[in-house]
Parts: structure tokens; C-alpha cells; sequence
């Protein structure tokens, strides 16, 4: 009797310690699951307040011109990959282009892309820095440089006495279709006339030209 209440014993210490090591593992999975490359810009906003769509943002239609490039992220590369397939572009490719936001349609030089939706976010100047790295590029000003040496007006800057602690409107542009659209579609906005396009890469300043007519 005695062996057998040993073994029972036993055979409950297995069990118990099998489960411990289930749960661990599947612990372990799931942090697998959410963890992402360091280097993706997706998962450089992972703090981003969740986005809504379609915020209706007439202040921000009209027609802004792409002026130059401001910032540009820590190992840039033109190329991007879509469908497995590279494709190879420059965004200093568009400076001088127009851009145009409605709420019917978007459109970048003379291509417009119809039924836009607008997703708006905030995101702190200390987040943009670190999701863009663009403050180890070499050659260019990191986020705070830029704004602070550059003269930039931000809407509510007055209100913050650490600069990167100020949010930024984040807008991007998503449709139903399938586009490619290489450059507009991703803005963080500083006022009322000026923006930047772009999260990661090479960082455009964009200028309004005309509201929206009303």
C-alpha cells in the first residue's frame, strides 16, 4: 500500500510539473506572436493611440505641394517589397509634385485614386523620433532638431514645456482598391499649412497651396 500511495504521489508531481511546462511553453508562443522586427515601422507605432476611421477632417482637404526632404530614417532603403515583388523608387522623385486630399478622392500629380478613407491618430514627437530612428541618420536632424532649430510652428506647443511629450495629428489615407501609392498617404500634421508625409524613409515637408473649395 505504502508503494502505491508513493507512485500515486508520484504519477501528481508529474502531472503538475507536465503543466507547468505546457503553460510555459505556450506563454513563450505567444510572445513570439507579438513580438515583431525592430525595424519595421509598423511595429516602431505599436503605442499610437488605435486609429478610427473615417474622421471626417474637412480642415485638413485641399491641395499641398511636396517641397524636399527634412528627415530620413536610420538604414533607408528606396526599394520596397509588395506582393513578394520589388519595386524600386525614390520618394525625391515626387518633390514638386501636388498632392490634393478630398473626401472623394486623393490625388498625387495628375493620378487620382478614388473613395479615400481618412485615419487619424496621435502620436508624441519622442514616438515618431524613435519609430523612424531618425535621430542615429547621420546628415540629418533627428525629429526635435528639426522642429526646434528649423523654426516649426506646432499646433499646441505652447502648452508643453518638453517637446517630446507634444502630439501630433497622424493621418493616413487607406482605400478599398489595391493602389500602389508611393508617397502621400502618410502624414503627420504640425499646422494648419504645414506637414510632413511619411512615417519612415525619407521625410517630405509638405506646404498648402488652397483650402478645399466649400
Amino acid at each position: 500500500m505504502a508503494i502505491m500511495v508513493g507512485e500515486s504521489s508520484m504519477v501528481k508531481n508529474f502531472n503538475f510539473f507536465l503543466l507547468l511546462v505546457i503553460i510555459s511553453c505556450i506563454a513563450l508562443l505567444l510572445s513570439c506572436a507579438t513580438k515583431t522586427n525592430e525595424d519595421s515601422p509598423e511595429a516602431s507605432y505599436s503605442t499610437v493611440t488605435e486609429m478610427q476611421a473615417d474622421i471626417d477632417v474637412p480642415g485638413f482637404f485641399g491641395v499641398w505641394s511636396l517641397d524636399k526632404v527634412v528627415l530620413r530614417s536610420k538604414m533607408y532603403s528606396d526599394d520596397i517589397t509588395k506582393n513578394g515583388d520589388v519595386i524600386p523608387f525614390d520618394v525625391e522623385d515626387y518633390l514638386g509634385y501636388e498632392v490634393e486630399y478630398s473626401s472623394e478622392y486623393f490625388r498625387l500629380g495628375e493620378e487620382k485614386y478614388n473613395n479615400p478613407q481618412y485615419n487619424l491618430s496621435t502620436v508624441t514627437v519622442d514616438e515618431y523620433e524613435a519609430g523612424g530612428k531618425f535621430r542615429l541618420t547621420a546628415g540629418y536632424p533627428s525629429v526635435h532638431e528639426f522642429i526646434e532649430n528649423g523654426g516649426i510652428k506646432v499646433d499646441r506647443m505652447d502648452d508643453y514645456g518638453y517637446i517630446g511629450e507634444l502630439p501630433l495629428e497622424c493621418l493616413r489615407i487607406v482605400f478599398e482598391e489595391d493602389y500602389f501609392i508611393p508617397v502621400g498617404t502618410q502624414c503627420i500634421i504640425l499646422n494648419d499649412d504645414t506637414m510632413l508625409i511619411g512615417l519612415w524613409g525619407k521625410i517630405i515637408i509638405a506646404h498648402r497651396i488652397e483650402n478645399e473649395e466649400p
